[in-house]
């Protein structure tokens, strides 16, 4: 049975160790490890992934500033199994045998032959286990996700608070994929070998001001700040060679890919409470996105919901089984950026495969100009609803209903180019 020569039982082990304590009174700290072993159900797959964590929770100045610090790192070790294997042990012949003396220019797996070439047959079923065992697909990635977060409360005002996060997420990876010069799949090139590697930062700035203040029959709290956040991916790509390292004619060459994107963020909110009745709340938000041209990079997002507790006046408070009725009103306008980093630019992308140019006897990959539309702007959404909620008999029976209108304008979507374009999307 085939599928018995590429299946295992898979185990899996994961082991954690955590201390946490106080270094004095106003140090809190949590330590944290950790080990993971999982084994894929073929028999050459397995990840391993090694953790590690650090929190800590200081305060000063008589509690009125609290700092929170927290970084996690990861590594993951992983080895991927050839998923060719799977379909193989499927359709291979199950009266053939795994190895067979006269095959050892395939390390001394069963493979059918085309003729006396001695050459594989690439029409037939490959030897699953041959496939399994002459490929080696391994990755590495390497994590760390961290943050500090400093909240103050002033002593000459203690109603103001300001409060600053800054935080990070990054990651290096990295893997090879070899394929031995004897595998049946790969043996008129002479095996095979690439190699890939990413980079990826997210760097995070937020900054904040908050005020709450009670007064002798309301509240009112006011909230306004400023986000930095910044996205970075680096590819690194290299070229496929065969096994001893000479280049595999026709195989595409690709350079180095940075996409980066940055988005800024003002914002501001107002709650005020008038005697637990009559309740307001307004935002607004201006955001800048790099992803836009800088006639259309910001966009300005306010909302706006009122709400009325009716089950608090005089006339319905002494209604019996009456335990809550509030009527909301609100409006608000957000807005959407997920779309390319650079499709505003003119730029160009490398063809694909079934785009190359012959010259001589090697074909090459040739570059071709994207589609791009320097005018594209924020997608916005306005939506408002009005809503009744309500209860009764101790909310033990209660519901709400709503009604919303949603418009949205600037549609920011892929939409398919008929042929003769030259472009399948914009």
């Amino acid at each position: 049975d085939w599928q018995n020569e590429i299946y295992r039982k898979a185990f899996t082990t994961d082991n954690n160790l955590n201390v946490s304590g106080s270094i004095g009174k106003n140090l809190p700290f949590r330590i944290s490890g950790g080990f993971m072993s999982n084994d894929g159900i073929l028999k050459t797959d397995n990840m391993k992934r090694g953790t590690g964590a650090i929190s800590l929770s200081p305060t000063f100045f008589d509690d009125h500033l609290s700092v929170n610090v927290n970084v996690k790192g990861t590594y993951t070790d992983s080895y991927f199994g050839n998923g060719d294997a799977i379909g193989a042990a499927i359709r291979m012949d199950p009266t053939q045998p795994v190895m067979a003396p006269g095959y050892d220019n395939f390390s001394g797996y069963y493979t059918w032959m085309s003729g006396n070439s001695g050459l594989p047959n690439t029409l037939a079923t490959y030897n699953p286990v041959a496939l399994l065992n002459s490929k080696e697909d391994k990755g590495e990635v390497m994590r760390s996700i961290g943050n500090i977060q400093l909240d103050y409360k002033l002593h000459f005002l203690p109603e103001l608070r300001a409060n600053l996060n800054l935080g990070y997420d990054i990651s290096k990876g990295k893997g090879d994929v070899v394929t031995e010069k004897w595998a049946p799949n790969k043996y008129t090139q002479g095996g095979e070998r690439s190699r890939y590697e990413q980079d990826k930062r997210n760097l995070l700035l937020e900054f904040y001001l908050n005020y709450a203040k009670d007064f002798s029959n309301s509240r009112l709290e006011v909230m306004g700040g400023y986000t930095y956040q910044d996205w970075k991916k680096t590819d690194h790509n290299f070229n496929v060679t065969n096994y001893d390292g000479d280049y595999i004619v026709n195989e595409p060459t690709y350079p180095q890919y940075v996409n980066q994107n940055t988005l800024i963020s003002f914002f501001g909110r107002l709650n005020y409470n008038l005697m637990e009745k009559y309740l307001l709340t307004a935002t607004i938000r201006y955001d800048g996105s790099s992803r836009f041209s800088e006639d259309n990079r910001w966009g300005t997002f306010p909302s706006v919901a009122l709400a009325w507790r009716m089950s608090e006046e005089g006339f319905l408070k002494d209604i019996e089984h009456l335990s809550n009725l509030k009527l909301r009103l609100g409006y608000g306008l957000t807005g959407q950026q997920e779309i390319g980093n650079y499709e505003y630019l003119a730029r160009y992308a490398l063809s694909d495969l079934t785009a190359q140019y012959q010259l001589g006897d090697t074909f090459y990959q040739g570059w071709r100009p994207s589609g791009y539309d320097k005018d594209r702007k924020w997608e916005e959404t306005a939506t408002t609803n009005i809503g009744l909620d309500f209860g009764f008999f101790n909310n033990r029976f209660s519901g709400s209903i709503d009604y919303y209108h949603k418009n949205t304008k600037h549609l920011l979507n892929n939409i398919d180019l008929p042929m003769g374009s030259n472009f399948t999307n914009m």
